[in-house]
């Protein structure tokens, strides 16, 4: 006879089958050795946990925290007239990118609050008289949402009149829910004593208040017009005095009509309208919108193009209300250009520049799903600005400096390994102004630089600047030697007397609480990886989803020209990694890129670009340290415990030279005596 009751003969059935959990484990609360459920506890401890026995342990669970083993375990009988609840597990480990969804059990625990905050428009009572004239209000956005439960008479009233309106205009919940905020904000504002909303009150809503004045009106709460009591430049202007358009604010110029004055100072006469405003290209913004708006007919195929980005958009979760500058830029390019050829990569950017009001990044990314783009050549920024600095020397150094970015490269007439595109650029940088200083002094070929002249550019240099141009100098001659385009190398015997410094512990007050001063789960995990594992802030960028591995704690570092190193993740980074990809996969659900890190930019290209250098910086500069310093002080930290370089050479994936140079700086009184020596 089994000893185990049904449910639990069930439970190890289905893990015998590996389809419930592991066949046999210790359970992650108890400790005991049991049949386990996906997360790791047995049915014991489910139960235990359903019936409200430890609360601790069910709001880890929903908040994905971890809690050591060991907890008290309840015994359950089993009674043929009593049927046990389910014992499901309430997250699931094997699936770290699934939406935490919590149980229904555990939500009526915590049930929602009740909304109604006594500082927004605080109920006074009927029948006294106000000591001073209410004074102009000042609401906020949601202010109507903080009042969302407290009795409002009249209300349904307002409600239905705001349906009716919805309804004829076409609109979608969202905008219903906005108004009804507004309206209930409009009534809760009423004097006491009054049942009508006074005119002079509507305006001072945040918003949507020419639509709540409507449907007061018509729900007959909107009381006449009285004499002007208050002074005119209080009264709200209709719509924008440049553009037309209604702006649903107190601005006399909406905000965009503001954006273009700024980026088109000058002014005069429309060749259009005629009216003196600031103009591009001979309109004012007002005509060149309506110009832009006046397209030719889509054809069959460019019309189902058009509807397909939008059901596209809705797809990928976003809303069409903001996304007008992606649609206006899609029925520019289908409208003139068709569908019957790829549209040119250049061509979306060409329209997505005329204005603000057109963006091109989600179109690209669309027409080249569909197979309709014609992309332009990808060209690496540090190439393009190395290549540019080049034509800009005369042309006998330019020429040899193309040479040479072509050998950095790997493009050479020999084989060689490629630098990366930062190396090239920062070599080029450092050497262009040693290059106009020799043309200046009338040396006009490479082939007349000598070792004489090496050295007195490199004398008046110090620190970094005369290593940059030191080691580029070299690179470049060598590169140019070996290309046959100079006789000799002249700098192949220059040698630079540079003081290295050693690195400098950081205060220990400055790393206290450094996670506490970043609001977000991506920052925090860009600093853990720097400050814990010493990771440069390109490597963070560089990491791909796949080099995370949870089940072994590990991270991959990919490192061009160098091996792989292999990092041994703590548990606090790890809980940063495992938040950072729910909330990921939470936000961006559709996104396709490839990389560990992405923003809002670079989740949805398919191109799977890295982010870029502002967004790792970013954290960084919020808690006043700089990433390089962060790093050097955790290495630091670690020689002090261990005087072994190789040790070191394992942990952070340093070379020979900086592994000594760090055990060097935290224990100097090992360093040899030069005298001595």
């Amino acid at each position: 006879m089994d000893s185990l009751c049904p449910e639990c003969s069930r439970l190890r059935s289905w893990a015998s089958r590996g389809t419930y959990g592991r066949r046999q484990g210790h359970c992650r609360r108890c400790g005991y050795p049991q049949p386990v459920a996906r997360d790791g506890t047995c049915r014991a401890c489910l139960l235990a946990v359903r019936f409200g026995q430890d609360e601790q342990w069910m709001w880890a669970e929903v908040r994905r925290e971890y809690l050591p083993s060991g907890r008290p375990r309840q015994l359950a009988f089993s009674l043929g007239w009593l049927k046990l609840p389910d014992a499901r597990p309430i997250r699931n480990h094997d699936q770290p990118m699934v939406v935490q969804k919590i149980p229904p059990w555990v939500r009526a625990l915590s049930p929602r609050p009740v909304r109604d905050d006594p500082r927004v428009c605080p109920p006074q009572m009927p029948g006294q008289l106000a000591l001073f004239p209410t004074p102009r209000r000042t609401f906020a956005k949601y202010d109507g949402g903080r009042i969302h439960d407290r009795d409002i008479p009249d209300l349904p009233l307002v409600v239905a009149e705001l349906r009716k309106i919805a309804k004829v205009r076409g609109v979608k919940e969202a905008w219903f829910r906005t108004t009804w905020h507004m309206a209930r904000l409009a009534l809760a504002a009423r004097e006491p004593g009054e049942r009508q909303v006074r005119p002079e009150l509507v305006p001072q809503l945040p918003m949507m208040h020419p639509t709540v004045g409507e449907a007061l009106e018509l729900a007959g709460l909107l009381a006449p017009k009285r004499a002007r009591l208050v002074a005119a430049e209080e009264l709200v202007h209709g719509s924008c005095e440049h553009c037309l358009t209604w702006a649903n604010d107190r601005l006399t110029v909406c905000i965009d009509c503001r954006q273009w004055s700024y980026l088109h100072p000058g002014t005069g006469n429309c060749d259009r309208c005629h009216r003196l405003l600031p103009l591009a290209r001979g309109l004012c913004r007002f005509c060149t919108l309506v110009i832009a708006d006046e397209l030719p007919v889509l054809t069959e195929g460019a019309a189902a193009v058009a509807d397909d980005f939008a059901a596209y958009i809705r797809q990928r979760g976003w809303r069409i209300a903001q996304l007008g500058g992606s649609i206006r830029t899609l029925r520019i390019l289908l409208a003139h250009l068709g569908i019957d050829a790829p549209i040119a990569e250049v061509d979306v950017k060409a329209v997505a520049a005329l204005s603000s009001n057109h963006q091109g990044a989600r179109v690209a990314n669309y027409l080249r799903r569909r197979g309709l783009l014609a992309p332009e050549p990808q060209v690496d920024p540090n190439l393009a600005r190395a290549r540019t600095a080049a034509d800009r020397l005369p042309k006998a150094y330019g020429d040899a400096v193309h040479a040479w970015i072509d050998v950095l490269t790997g493009q050479g007439s020999k084989p060689s390994l490629p630098r990366t595109p930062e190396t090239v650029d920062r070599y080029v940088r450092d050497v262009a102004p040693v290059l106009q200083s020799w043309h200046h002094d009338g040396l006009d070929d490479p082939r007349e630089i000598t070792k004489e002249h090496i050295e007195q550019v490199l004398k008046p240099l110090r620190g970094t600047r005369a290593r940059g141009a030191h080691v580029g100098l070299r690179s470049m001659f060598r590169a140019l030697k070996r290309e046959r385009l100079v006789f000799r190398d002249p700098a192949r015997t220059v040698a630079l007397v540079v003081a290295r410094h050693l690195p400098v512990a950081l205060p220990s007050d400055r790393l206290q609480g450094l996670l506490g001063k970043v609001p977000d789960v991506r920052s925090r995990l860009i600093i853990a990886l720097v400050a814990i594992h010493a990771l440069l802030p390109i490597e963070v960028a560089r990491l791909l989803v796949e080099d995370l591995d949870r089940a072994h704690g590990k991270l991959r570092v990919r490192r061009p020209g160098r091996l792989d190193h292999v990092v041994y993740l703590d548990e606090l980074t790890m809980a940063l990694a495992t938040a950072w990809i729910a909330e990921r996969f939470e936000r961006w659900p559709d996104g396709t890129n490839r990389h560990l890190i992405v923003s809002r930019q670079t989740a949805i290209d398919d191109l799977h670009p890295t982010i870029s250098t502002e967004v790792t910086n970013k954290p960084f500069q919020r808690i006043g340290i700089p990433a390089g310093k962060l790093r050097q002080d955790r290495i630091l930290d670690e020689a002090r415990h261990t005087a072994d370089p190789v040790g070191l050479m394992r942990v952070f994936g340093l070379s020979n030279a900086s592994a000594t140079k760090y055990v060097a700086a935290a224990h100097p009184d090992k360093r040899p005596d030069p005298i001595q020596a």
